[in-house]
């Protein structure tokens, strides 16, 4: 969330009219909630964590946006080692010029995600290599081209086949809930192993869609 209100001072007159005098922008808080994923979840959480203990104002830049921001809160739900769910709401110190949406930033983006859905899809024994590479996705941030289009169905493919793998752990958990036959000790230590499976795809699928978006910009 972004956004915010305008001062502004109404002086009533003595016929009624009223004359609105406009003092500057205010602007609301910035709220951001999100999941930290792969092997680096734990450490990208505690860095946040500890911007928000120094107080210090930092840059916050995403698509066109920029600002310099101080972080109020940050919350964390520490779920397992790679997946972390956290809220965060920071204070605006001052709005900069807007950047380019087609900014380094936008491809550091686009890596990160692929670099960290890589990470999540090679915990559950799933192939990533039809990925786009560095190399392609470099290529591929111009909308319209060729290399665009290839990285985003390249991107989609994947996409389709966590969804299946979804639809598979969803009807494996169900199975699991409704079998009365199987031991209860073996069907809450399968269970668990399947739902662990389920966020590491969706946290997957997150991750490649989010890339798609920047990618179609």
């Amino acid at each position: 969330m972004f956004g915010g209100s305008q001062r502004i001072v109404a002086h009533r007159l003595a016929d009624g009219r009223r004359v609105f005098e406009t003092l500057g922008p205010d602007e609301s808080d910035i709220l951001f909630r999100g999941i930290f994923t792969g092997a680096d979840a734990e450490s990208r959480a505690r860095a946040i964590d500890t911007i928000r203990q120094q107080g210090n104002t930092v840059s916050l830049q995403w698509q066109s946006f920029k600002y310099d921001v101080i972080v109020r809160t940050f919350t964390a739900s520490y779920n397992s080692p790679w997946w972390i769910s956290y809220s965060l709401r920071l204070a605006v110190v001052k709005q900069n010029t807007a950047v380019s949406s087609q900014s380094p930033t936008n491809l550091s983006s686009i890596l990160a995600d692929l670099a960290d859905a890589r990470s999540g899809l090679a915990q559950v024994s799933m192939d990533s290599a039809s990925l786009p590479s560095s190399a392609a996705l470099t290529a591929a941030t111009t909308s319209g081209t060729s290399a665009n289009r290839n990285a985003m169905q390249a991107i989609t493919s994947v996409i389709a086949s966590i969804d299946q793998r979804i639809d598979q752990a969803g009807a494996n958990m169900a199975t699991l809930t409704s079998d009365e036959s199987t031991s209860p000790d073996i069907d809450v230590m399968t269970a668990l192993s399947v739902g662990e499976i389920l966020a590491i795809l969706t946290g997957c699928r997150a991750l490649l869609s989010r890339a798609l978006v920047t990618l179609a910009e």
